[in-house]
């Protein structure tokens, strides 16, 4: 945004006034715009209230991006640690799985006089619902 040009009617202030002005300013405000008005002026008065207005909207319009920044920021954090506790769950249920999985990888030798005697049963029955077990 442009500096407001405000004057008194009919001078134009001394650049030197300016600078001894943005001089005399604390660190971190040179940068505030330094301009001479005469409050007897309407104009000048006039041009001064919309030049406020304006900062306060464009400094109004940097803090709205600044918070939907944030805002987006948090929401990502969100969305991550869900992300992050479905994995836990998800390791944990594996580790548990891989655990049973090496206590019960081998599995018992056959019975060979069972499957024996299982075959015979089953070639003598016409339905398998009435198999017993043994």
């Amino acid at each position: 945004m442009s500096a407001l040009p405000i004057r008194p009617p009919g001078a134009e202030p001394s650049n030197l006034k300016c600078r001894s002005l943005t001089l005399g300013l604390h660190h971190g405000c040179q940068d505030l715009p330094v301009r001479f008005l005469n409050v007897q002026v309407g104009e000048d008065c006039v041009q001064l209230q919309t030049f406020i207005v304006n900062k306060i909207r464009e400094i109004r319009g940097v803090q709205e991006k600044q918070i939907d920044f944030l805002v987006a920021a948090i929401d990502r954090l969100i969305a991550n640690q869900r992300t992050e506790e479905v994995r836990a769950v998800f390791q944990s249920a594996t580790r548990a799985l891989c655990n049973w999985a090496e206590e019960h990888f081998e599995l018992p030798s056959p019975n060979e006089h069972a499957n024996r005697t299982l075959m015979k049963e089953m070639a003598a029955v016409r339905y398998a619902s009435s198999l017993q077990p043994l």
